[in-house]
C-alpha cells in the first residue's frame, strides 16, 4: 500500500510493464501510481468530485492509457454502494 491507512478501490497492473500499477483511493477521486513495483507511489487527483474511484483498468487497445470509474456519491463506508453508477 502507498500509505498506512489508505484503502483502495481497484488495482490495475500494466499489461506491458508489470512494475507499473495504478490503485484507486476510496475518497475524493485520488489515484496512486507506481513505476517501480510499489517501492514508491505518487498520488494524483483525477477529478474534483467528492466521489471515489470505483474501478480502474488499463485500456486493452492502448495500454499507455488507463480508465477509471468514479462514484458520484460521497464516500460512506457503511453505505449500500450496489446502485453506484446507475
Amino acid at each position: 500500500m502507498p500509505n498506512t491507512g489508505v484503502s483502495s478501490r481497484g488495482l490495475a497492473v500494466s499489461p506491458v510493464t508489470s512494475s507499473i500499477a495504478l490503485m484507486g483511493h476510496d475518497r475524493d477521486a485520488w489515484v496512486y501510481s507506481t513505476t517501480n513495483s510499489g517501492n514508491s507511489w505518487s498520488q494524483t487527483r483525477i477529478t474534483d468530485t467528492e466521489g471515489y474511484v470505483r474501478e480502474i483498468a488499463f485500456d486493452p487497445l492502448n495500454p499507455t492509457v488507463a480508465h477509471a470509474t468514479v462514484s458520484s456519491l460521497v464516500f460512506n463506508p457503511f453505505a449500500d454502494t450496489s446502485l453506484d453508477g446507475q
